[in-house]
């Protein structure tokens, strides 16, 4: 049986860091959600900005289906040899409820605070409208409707880690939680 660990958190809030972490401790592969928009968007010759995410993302949801992206990494994440496989950036209630079939699933959602989650931004500089961004800004976006999406993910997670100090704090709780999975999963076996 497979380790699917699905990651939620508002934006900055780690994600990308406990994906890669994961991956470079315990192995594995990593998905995420956004890498079919950027796709998109790169055959389009567009901006990868988020208000181009946002709107390729409803435009898919709308006309193919909640679940559109979800069946993506549904088939690639069946097709993987890898045991354990992170699929970074759950952003909807939606998403889990598809993914939920897959034996091993798990949902952690990485909590942090706006100030934290703000610095980070900045300082990554992942997309190109990032690196200016003001906290009105910031905060502006956290009430977009996907963002209040996001957050609700947190009451349904498995598990919630909290991000707002050191890596290595971060990193215990992962491996803690990945303790708890491989436990529950051999007494599976």
């Amino acid at each position: 049986m497979k380790i699917v660990i699905g990651t939620a958190g508002e934006i900055a809030s780690g994600k990308e860091t406990v994906a890669r972490y994961i991956i470079k401790k315990y192995g594995g592969s990593l998905y995420r959600f956004s890498d079919s928009l950027r796709e998109i968007l790169t055959r389009m010759h567009l901006p990868a900005d988020r208000s181009n995410y946002h709107k390729i993302s409803m435009a898919l949801r709308e006309y193919f289906g909640q679940d559109a992206l979800s069946r993506i990494v549904y088939n690639d994440i069946k097709k993987s040899k890898n045991k354990i496989i992170i699929l970074d950036g759950i952003r909807r209630k939606s998403d889990t409820e598809y993914l939920k079939d897959i034996k091993g699933f798990k949902l952690i959602f990485i909590d942090a605070k706006i100030e934290t989650r703000l610095v980070r931004l900045k300082a990554r500089k992942e997309k190109p409208d990032d690196k200016n961004k003001s906290i009105a800004k910031f905060k502006k976006e956290h009430e977009s409707e996907v963002e209040i999406k996001i957050r609700k993910l947190k009451k349904i997670a498995d598990f919630v880690v909290d991000n707002n100090g050191e890596k290595t704090k971060l990193f215990q709780q992962i491996d803690q939680i990945i303790d708890r999975i491989s436990k529950k999963k051999s007494n599976l076996v």
